[in-house]
């Protein structure tokens, strides 16, 4: 069982984007992404590509399941818009793939809470498929927490947010989640996943940064080497978890194979 996350940069880089997925589609059975635009048309846009739901179904996973998680309507990443647009969370699974149960839920704010462009208000949701995996059930969990503020450390809305996905997974047969966290290793908030008994599949890996190198040279001053993370319930079976360096978005792929 093959899953990738990743935030997508909302197709800042989409040429090197959809050649990665559709590299990748063939041996992978689900794929979780972050900052995911969708919107009938296209806008010209600071924010991203703002057809990327749409254009990521139809050239690099048509046929394929999939489910859509949005979170906050108009807003275009950059700024407030008056077109039909909306940012979301995308799960895609391989057609062959059953599922059992699939959803979403908001931990901080609900759809819409932004106030005005502050990211410190924006809301954050939680998306999840439920399948069959050896016997019982496994949950993959796609997540993108709070953003701000930039420095990636504890507030009581990280905080908050890492108790009530805690509290999700602990009551799953099976879990794994991954995503962007906006997060730095030292915090309590990655800290607390591991005290609650999930594996750190960035640490037990010893994976060296989750940050593109473009990101990093262009914040050299203060450069942030983690952000994306990825924790396991205690009894999968985690054969290989890599972290490859390239430079499809400001963020890089977490690639995990499960036995």
């Amino acid at each position: 069982m093959k899953i990738i996350f990743l935030n997508t940069w909302a197709g800042t880089r989409f040429e090197l984007l959809i050649e990665f997925l559709k590299t990748q589609a063939p041996s992978t059975d689900i794929f979780c992404l972050s900052e995911v635009m969708s919107s009938p048309e296209p806008h010209e846009s600071k924010g991203g590509r703002m057809t990327l739901y749409e254009d990521l179904q139809a050239l690099a996973f048509p046929g394929w399941t999939k489910y859509f998680a949005a979170k906050q309507d108009n807003f275009d990443h950059a700024e407030r818009v008056d077109y039909k647009i909306t940012e979301g969370l995308a799960i895609f699974l391989k057609p062959a793939l059953s599922v059992n149960s699939a959803g979403d839920f908001f931990i901080l704010g609900s759809r819409n809470s932004l106030q005005g462009i502050d990211l410190l208000t924006m809301p954050v949701n939680l998306q999840y498929v439920r399948i069959p995996y050896n016997g019982s059930e496994l949950t993959v969990i796609n997540f993108h927490g709070l953003s701000e503020p930039g420095d990636k450390l504890d507030t009581s809305e990280r905080l908050l947010q890492s108790k009530k996905l805690i509290e999700f997974m602990q009551g799953e047969k099976n879990a794994i989640v991954g995503g962007d966290f906006n997060l730095l290793p030292e915090t309590e908030s990655v800290r607390s996943f591991v005290r609650a008994g999930f594996r750190d599949l960035i640490k037990e890996w010893k994976i060296s940064s989750t940050r593109s190198r473009s990101n990093i040279e262009k914040y050299s001053a203060h450069p942030q080497y983690f952000a994306d993370f990825a924790f396991a319930s205690p009894q999968l079976k985690v054969r290989n978890f890599e972290v490859p360096d390239l430079e499809i978005s400001d963020h890089l792929p977490l690639i995990v194979d499960l036995g």
